[in-house]
């Protein structure tokens, strides 16, 4: 605070504060019961629907015990939509991004198998293959025999092992029964 020709001066930080104590609060605006063409007044059973025509938004506003009324900016279920179109408006860019980025790598990859296509089988030379697959020499077919073999085993050893876990889990169970007798 200065003084200047008789007058008192504030500062910045003064004149800030006064207007805070001044306020009665900073989402809060003073409504004194007289509509203009700007707001749509609405009232309802727990107060005042404030519809702002220019800017749309809504506030409810409830009359202060020391009197005047109070309104408050309500939640905006339109925020929430736009909210949620940016999202879904962003997903929408990132997998646009990433199908022309796999279009890209496929159209790359076709590119690849066209230079190479006398090392690749045709898709005819493919289904003959898988419907008429080649026969196996004595060797093969011991092999592809042994290998199964061993994965029969392996896999009845599995289940040996399941049936014991079952019986003991089993048998656990019992005890625990007869001990809650």
């Amino acid at each position: 605070m200065a003084m200047l020709n008789g007058a008192i001066r504030f500062g910045g930080p003064a004149i800030v504060a006064a207007m805070l104590l001044l306020a009665p609060g900073a989402a809060a605006e003073e409504y004194d019961g007289t509509p203009d063409d700007r707001f749509t007044i609405v009232e309802t059973a727990t107060g005042i629907l404030r519809i702002d025509k220019e800017t749309g938004n809504v506030s409810t506003c409830r009359e202060k015990v020391s009197g005047g009324w109070t309104c408050q900016i309500a939640a905006d279920e339109r925020a929430a939509y736009e909210a949620e179109i940016d999202r879904l408006s962003a997903e929408n860019k990132a997998l646009a991004d990433r199908l022309a980025e796999i279009r890209r790598r496929l159209e790359a990859l076709g590119d690849e198998a066209d230079r190479n296509k006398d090392k690749t089988l045709s898709r005819d030379e493919l289904m003959r293959f898988f419907t008429n697959p080649p026969e196996l020499s004595e060797t093969d077919e011991k092999a592809v025999k042994e290998a199964l073999d061993v994965t029969e085993k392996a896999f009845r050893g599995f289940l040996g092992v399941m049936r014991e876990i079952e019986r003991d889990l089993k048998s656990d169970d019992a005890k625990t029964d007869k001990g809650a007798e």
